[in-house]
């Protein structure tokens, strides 16, 4: 099972970055033993860069900003403070 959450925004001069995170944990049962693991890896970066607000995939392709915050629980509240 995975999601995707909204990292700590990183705040700049210019511009603040909102990391976009995929955590999950799986586990696997089987006689005799079972196995346990949980991981973390980026999955998008949000800059916001009042007025625009652009959303940029690990691939450095353009990714839709309100589907992205539709997938993501919180992040369009988050928005909300740079939308202008």
């Amino acid at each position: 099972m995975s999601l995707l959450r909204a990292g700590t925004p990183l705040d700049g001069d210019s511009c603040t970055i909102v990391p976009i995170e995929e955590v999950g944990v799986d586990s696997y049962a089987a006689p005799g033993g079972a196995w346990a693991y949980g991981y973390k890896a980026p999955a998008a970066v949000i800059v916001c860069r009042p007025p625009e607000i652009r959303a940029v995939g690990m691939r450095g392709e353009d990714i839709d900003v309100d589907e992205l915050a539709g997938r993501v629980p919180g992040l369009s509240a988050m928005l909300d403070a740079y939308r202008s």
